[in-house]
């Protein structure tokens, strides 16, 4: 398991929520990534997904989400090898509140996580899991809901391994998803 520790301010403009080492010993920093950097984490998006397990972000939600949600990064140096996006509970299409029948204001949306296949296997997806647990206490909301496509074995146990249940399969994407919660304490 790789360990990790949260960090605090490097200057005034840029706080380090996590860091760790890949199998290269190449330092990965994650923070906020910046609208201004959507055609790189784009390019990030097409080497990095399978369209068949995974909607993709467009670079309209990212300059939406650097403004109003948080956009995560997991940087080596400045390039990006791996992108999360974390739903504030406010009223978005991009919101999963009523597929689970409850309010925008109850709900934070785990947006998705892309990462660089040769990143993988590091324990992004469950870092950005936990810094997404901890916003979604941090704004007031009561849950925080994801999608997982049903042949993608390592997020849902990923999900699983962090509280996350299961509630079932829905239409989504122009497929079908499994939506998965958490209960906010």
């Amino acid at each position: 398991m790789i360990k990790y520790k949260r960090k605090g301010k490097v200057n005034a403009m840029e706080k380090i929520y996590a860091t760790l080492l890949s199998r290269s010993g190449e330092k990965i920093e994650i923070r906020r990534a910046a609208a201004e950097g959507a055609g790189e984490l784009l390019e990030l998006q097409s080497r990095s997904i399978d369209p068949a397990t995974f909607a993709a972000i467009t670079k309209e939600e990212i300059e939406e989400s650097a403004k109003l949600d948080t956009l995560l990064a997991a940087f080596v140096g400045n390039r990006p090898v791996a992108l999360n996006i974390i739903l504030k509970n406010r009223p978005s299409d991009r919101s999963l509140a009523p597929d689970i029948g409850e309010s925008y204001d109850a709900v934070a949306t785990f947006d998705g996580v892309i990462v660089d296949p040769e990143y993988r296997g590091l324990g992004l997806q469950r870092i950005f899991l936990g810094l997404a647990i901890g916003e979604a206490e941090k704004w007031g909301a009561r849950k925080l809901a994801a999608t997982v496509a049903p042949g993608n074995f390592y997020s849902r146990e990923n999900f699983r391994r962090m509280g996350f249940s299961e509630l079932g399969e829905f239409p989504k994407y122009g497929g079908v998803r499994i939506i998965v919660t958490k209960d906010i304490d």
